[in-house]
């Protein structure tokens, strides 16, 4: 038997995707609840959802989930370990990565409009109807959010790593 197999099944789990899956379901959570939950998912315009949309995920993720997440797993970026770096953080830098952060939940929220519209626009040529066929709901929208996330934290690394070259 391998070192694997004796392991519960959730220790398997990267931690990656652990995390992934609990950003997923925060998300869908936050979209449930306002999307479906308030007035703002009725309305013609929805630059006011999208709006509260990123400001309540962004004020979720700044205070509620990258702390939880941080202490609860090892994050490696780029080969090493964050999580000691979070904790000697200045504060100007602890404000400065708290109000990117609300920015990247703001672009990926306009992302994920400009995604259903895209779907939407092609649907409604195909089928030649009136009728919006996708409108938002909590899982696509959570993975989408999951998705987007994942994508520019992936360019931001690489985008690091290649400065951090540059530097050596």
């Amino acid at each position: 038997m391998k070192e694997d197999d004796k392991k519960p099944f959730l220790q398997r789990i990267p931690d990656k995707v652990k995390i992934a899956f609990l950003r997923f379901w925060l998300i869908g959570l936050i979209y449930y609840l306002i999307g479906w939950g308030t007035e703002l998912g009725m309305h013609d315009n929805p630059f006011d959802l999208i709006f509260v949309l990123a400001l309540v995920i962004g004020a979720c993720m700044i205070i509620l989930f990258n702390p939880i997440i941080n202490k609860m797993f090892d994050i490696e970026r780029n080969g090493y370990f964050i999580n000691k770096k979070i904790e000697e953080r200045k504060i100007y830098q602890g404000v400065i990565l708290n109000l990117l952060e609300f920015f990247k939940c703001l672009l990926i929220t306009i992302l994920i409009y400009l995604t259903y519209q895209l779907i939407n626009t092609c649907l409604m040529n195909v089928f030649n109807t009136k009728n919006v066929p996708l409108q938002g709901e909590p899982i696509i929208f959570g993975l989408l959010f999951t998705l987007y996330y994942e994508l520019i934290s992936f360019i931001r690394d690489k985008i690091l790593l290649l400065f951090t070259k540059i530097k050596k």
